[in-house]
């Protein structure tokens, strides 16, 4: 339900934090297939954060979570959020070795989970440059599946 300002504000915090690798790890998790994206969950990322960071990020989450109570539900076409990605993952591979291999990693452990953040912040960074409707289907699609539903989907 929230409104598009909010979700690409929310894609504003994590790209900035993605640049900082301590931080990155703790966004990445955000984006497991199986991770905690309960407001419970948010929390405990945020508190992982640095403290900027967890500011802007306590704010962009606080933003989705009253602004959407208050709206009408939003149109979501998860194939519109799927394109995006997609078209982001070739610009990813055009520029960054491994991207490919680290985005479609599915594995648990630590070498598989390090590839995948290493390929989720190239892919961050490429999406900071489409524009805003874009970027909001991709951040919605990433929130509701995670990097790894995305990433087995190539």
């Amino acid at each position: 339900r929230a409104p598009d300002g909010d979700i690409d504000r929310l894609f504003r915090v994590v790209h900035g934090a993605s640049r900082n690798e301590r931080e990155a790890r703790t966004l990445c998790a955000l984006f497991e297939p199986d991770a905690d994206r309960s407001l419970v969950g948010l929390q405990r990322a945020a508190n992982a954060l640095g403290e900027d960071s967890r500011a802007r990020f306590v704010e962009a989450v606080a933003a989705i979570a009253v602004n959407g109570l208050q709206a009408p539900r939003q149109s979501y076409d998860a194939a519109v959020g799927a394109q995006a990605l997609k078209a982001a993952t070739v610009t990813g591979m055009m520029l960054h070795d491994g991207f490919l291999l680290g985005l479609g990693s599915t594995g648990t452990d630590a070498a598989s989970r390090a590839a995948r953040c290493t390929a989720f912040r190239q892919l961050v960074d490429v999406l900071s440059d489409f524009d805003v409707g874009q970027r909001v289907a991709a951040t919605r699609f990433l929130l509701n599946e995670g990097l790894t539903r995305y990433g087995g989907d190539l």
